[in-house]
């Protein structure tokens, strides 16, 4: 018997067991090892009795043992003396003094072994008995949890997998599989900082059967994949083993290789067999440790950074890229998770970009599949590296933004309501990538070619802003000729109102506006309240969209706009004004209704002072709380506005913690059921620094008196526009307002306001309700809202697919001699693709229209106004089209306003989908249809 064999308490208490079986109550035992005791001096059995361990190591010190237990008080029952000694080491006199037993006992190995990990048996072949004191020795010193074999039997997997779990410290790295091992967890084990030292210990402590007989049965485990990566660890342990898996990732065949990257590929592959040693490693051993390397890094808990992952990865681009090595620099791009892949990979995004940009580039892919490669690389996520994404997504939702016919022109129909229209539901959209494009890159290839893209794309928009302002220069300058858009001044009367009083009674109202947010501002900050509080405030608009955009005061700056907005009039003044006329707004509105309280106005300084940490001592939400008192509350907020003189409004995405007092007040709003009137006084540009200060002057940046007689009205002359009418608050109701983007004519600032460019005269109205049907119901007769889904707060154009925007028809009666053409601006991706589905065959669906369980459902229909054979027609133009359509084709085919699509999508899958039979569905941006299932669900025949 080996001395090796550590002792237990086990052990022990299993020759106790078995004394105590045969009626012995006390004893005086000499167990043979030459292993130091590590548990306590004394310690007490499940059945009561103490249990004192002492180790001798001299006959000497045994005889000063049986002395102390002689004269121990008070008396222990069982002693156990753990000694190397032999019999023949041991006097007579000494002997007699141990019971029941006169000589030293062996504790059996096997039986050991079978304690450590409570089990009753052991299979055939597992372990040799000789091996056992090795292999639990080994255990010992790796330490950890010994799990207990299933259903108490010993297997050879379960102890090698114990073996490399424990004894390497596999779940020490992290991995918490113990018995279904991946070569990921393998590799990962591979860079954990004790990896080399527990590899140490396995192949030097570890009997050599026992490690033959594991690593054997890992082999096993992982697979013929991993044979090659394996072969490495066996030879080299774990050291490089990570690195060297990713580094095959550029080695695995890609048969879109061009030649030279073939003859590269072939030429490292033979490089990487001659450094590794490890054999010739076939194509799947390849792929499967690639595989398992790049998983490894990517099942990292933070992401492969730290934890011994950072290192690997810079050793394997060191490997790909070093003549010394793999000497494969020309397929770095490959690498999927190293730094000098992501940026071969964005310098061929910004090639695939360049190469579209040609106006005879037809086919769009190639730039958006160098996209999908570019975002299959870990850096894709990383902070630092996600600016060349956004931006080259920013180019590519722009050229769609392009490809759309009079996306850069008028709305379809004529009037500033279109107008503001077009730009809360597309062009502010648009803006928002113009300013991401615009930003700078890691990749000086790709900022060109963004900045390019953005270029054209202002072209685009500067000529939107021109035919706009030469009709609002007019329309707008005049309520009487302003037709149905909403005004500044009239939001307190056509949005505030209604949902403030209905029925005689007054319904709580919270109006936060938020100086100088632009529609596309309030695109950001719109999804970052639905993000922070999500399912919690709704969204609610008219179901044409039209009062969700409001046309600022002329010259649009805040005394003009802002005052009038709080007044409910024309009106120029400061805060004081603001207060005083939103009070007299509201005791004219609420006169007569009883306990009308009083409204509230907080400007800058008020919401300082009133807001606090302490609940109890926040006058600011009090008085949001306090709905008796103060049905109405109205609170300015002013960091966006700020942020246009101190910081850079570029590219930046406004989020509900960025607003100061902003989260404050909308919790407050929330505890209090008041619904949320979220608005702006005017919008913004923001500085590029492309021209300098205009020489001519201004009352402000973007804006001066007129001192000349008006022009032709209507009438855009280097960059301006001259205005005059009521709504001019000005003394002689006259100014001239910019219209280009980059006039100026103060000092450069981060952003200016006060011109007429759709971005500055267009205010983002959004009413926010936590009880959307209460609120649907209550105000159905004088403000018609619905909900309005997220996802249709998106234009058509936004999602990134080269496929997905059909051109939009023009209205007969549009003003079209102004729009650019694509062909003039030289558009990215300019197509001349029919997007109209063909026209089905009639005899599709054959009956469908006449099918009484069909006819029944639509006759349910509550948002669909068509007739049976009116959707049986959709379903027969989505079948012809390949069974799949956007829904922005979709829609016109349904009858519905945009906000509606949702609705009637649901319905339609209420129609065609029953007891649980998937005919109809929607996939992401798509509608689409299973005919087959549809001809079986109604009965039909399959026409043609």
């Amino acid at each position: 018997m080996s001395t090796r064999l550590r002792i237990r308490q086990r052990d022990i208490d299993d020759k106790i067991d078995y004394l105590t079986a045969k009626n012995y109550r006390e004893g005086i035992l000499v167990l043979h090892t030459d292993q130091d005791w590590d548990g306590p001096a004394v310690y007490t059995r499940r059945s009561g009795e103490q249990v004192a361990v002492t180790t001798v190591r001299t006959p000497l010190a045994l005889r000063y043992a049986l002395v102390q237990i002689r004269t121990q008080e008070p008396k222990v029952p069982w002693h156990v003396l753990l000694s190397p000694l032999e019999d023949a080491d041991l006097p007579a006199d000494v002997r007699d003094q141990l019971a029941p037993y006169h000589d030293v006992q062996f504790v059996d190995a096997t039986r050991s072994l079978l304690s450590t990990f409570s089990a009753t048996g052991v299979l055939p072949r597992v372990i040799a008995t000789g091996d056992i004191a090795g292999t639990l020795a080994f255990l010992d010193a790796c330490g950890g949890t010994v799990v207990p074999a299933p259903a108490g039997r010993l297997s050879t997997d379960h102890l090698a997998a114990q073996l490399l779990s424990s004894g390497l410290d596999v779940a020490g790295a992290g991995i918490d599989a113990f018995g279904q091992f991946s070569l990921a967890d393998i590799l990962r084990w591979s860079a954990s900082p004790v990896a080399a030292q527990r590899w140490t210990l396995f192949t030097r402590d570890l009997p050599e059967s026992v490690q033959t007989t594991t690593l054997d049965w890992l082999g096993r485990a992982l697979g013929a994949d991993a044979a090659a990566a394996l072969r490495h660890l066996r030879k080299h342990g774990p050291t490089g083993l990570l690195a060297w898996g990713l580094a095959a990732e550029v080695l695995v065949v890609d048969p879109q290789a061009t030649e030279a990257e073939a003859a590269a590929r072939q030429e490292a592959t033979i490089a990487f067999k001659v450094t590794t040693k490890t054999g010739t490693p076939t194509a799947t051993e390849l792929a499967g440790w690639a595989n398992a390397a790049v998983a490894a890094v990517r099942q990292s808990p933070d992401g492969g950074h730290g934890n011994g992952i950072d290192p690997a990865v810079r050793q394997a681009e060191e490997l790909i890229s070093s003549p010394d090595q793999l000497d494969a620099g020309l397929l770095l791009h490959r690498s999927s998770v190293c730094p000098g892949g992501f940026a071969a990979r964005i310098d061929r995004l910004a090639a695939a970009l360049a190469a579209s940009l040609s106006p005879a580039a037809t086919d769009p892919r190639p730039a958006y599949d160098a996209l999908d490669y570019a975002l299959a690389h870990r850096d894709a996520s990383n902070a630092s590296r996600n600016r060349d994404i956004a931006g080259a997504e920013a180019a590519l939702r722009l050229s769609q933004f392009l490809r759309t016919t009079g996306a850069s022109g008028q709305p379809a129909t004529t009037g500033l309501a279109s107008w503001l229209h077009l730009q809360r539901t597309s062009r502010s959209w648009a803006d928002l990538c113009v300013n991401t494009a615009w930003q700078g890159s890691a990749s000086p290839a790709l900022q060109q070619v963004t900045r390019q893209m953005a270029e054209r794309a202002r072209q685009a928009l500067a000529a939107g802003d021109r035919a706009f302002a030469a009709e609002a220069s007019v329309a707008g300058a005049s309520r009487d000729l302003s037709g149905s858009a909403l005004l500044v001044e009239d939001i307190l009367d056509r949005i505030v109102a209604p949902l403030l009083v209905n029925d005689g009674e007054l319904h709580p109202v919270l109006l936060l506006v938020a100086d100088g947010m632009s529609t596309a501002a309030a695109n950001h900050l719109l999804t970052s309240v639905q993000g922070v509080y999500y399912g919690r405030w709704h969204n609610m608009v008219t179901e044409d969209e039209t009062l969700a955009t409001a046309l600022a005061m002329y010259p649009t700056v805040t005394t003009k706009s802002r005052t009038s907005l709080l007044s409910g009039r024309p009106v120029t003044g400061g805060q004081d004004v603001e207060t005083h006329g939103l009070a007299q707004w509201y005791t004219a509105t609420t006169k007569g209704l009883p306990g009308a309280g009083t409204a509230v106005l907080m400007h800058k300084a008020d919401l300082a002072l009133g807001i606090s940490d302490d609940h109890a001592t926040d006058e600011v939400s009090r008085q949001v709380e306090d709905t008796t008192s103060h049905p109405l509350v109205a609170a300015v907020l002013n960091t966006i506005d700020d942020a246009l003189d101190k910081s850079d409004p570029i590219d930046r995405q406004w989020s509900v913690t960025d607003i100061t007092h902003l989260n404050v007040l909308l919790q407050a709003a929330a505890r209090a059921r008041r619904t949320v009137v979220l608005v702006s006084d005017h919008g913004h540009v923001v500085d590029r620094g492309l021209s300098p200060r205009d020489p001519r002057g201004g009352n402000s940046a973007r804006w001066r008196h007129a001192t000349e007689p008006v022009p032709e009205r209507g009438h855009v002359v280097d960059g301006e526009v001259t205005v005059a009418g009521d709504r001019v608050l000005t003394d002689d109701h006259r100014a001239v307002l910019a219209v280009d983007e980059d006039l100026h004519y103060t000092a450069r600032k981060a952003g200016y306001h006060g011109g007429l460019t759709l971005a500055e005269a267009s205010i983002p109205v959004t009413v926010l309700s936590q009880e959307p049907e209460q609120l649907i119901a209550r105000t159905a007769a004088t403000l018609p809202l619905v909900d309005l889904d997220d996802d249709l707060r998106y234009p058509d154009w936004w999602e990134l697919r080269p496929d997905a925007i059909p051109p939009t028809k023009v209205a007969d009666d549009a003003e079209t001699d102004t729009a650019p053409t694509p062909e003039d601006l030289g558009m990215l991706f300019t197509t001349s693709v029919d997007f109209a589905a063909p026209d089905p065959a009639t005899t599709l669906f054959t009956g469908l229209e006449t099918n009484p369980g069909f006819v029944q459902s639509v006759a349910e229909a509550r948002v669909i106004p068509l007739d049976a054979s009116g959707v049986a027609e959709v379903l027969r133009k989505i079948a012809a089209n390949n069974n799949r359509m956007t829904q922005a084709e979709v829609n016109p085919l349904l009858g519905v306003s945009k906000v509606r699509l949702g609705g009637a999508l649901t319905e339609l899958k209420r129609i065609v989908n029953f007891d649980g039979v998937p005919v109809f569905d929607i996939d992401g941006r798509d509608v689409v249809l299973n005919s087959e299932q549809l001809i079986q669900q109604f009965g039909l025949r399959s026409g043609r």
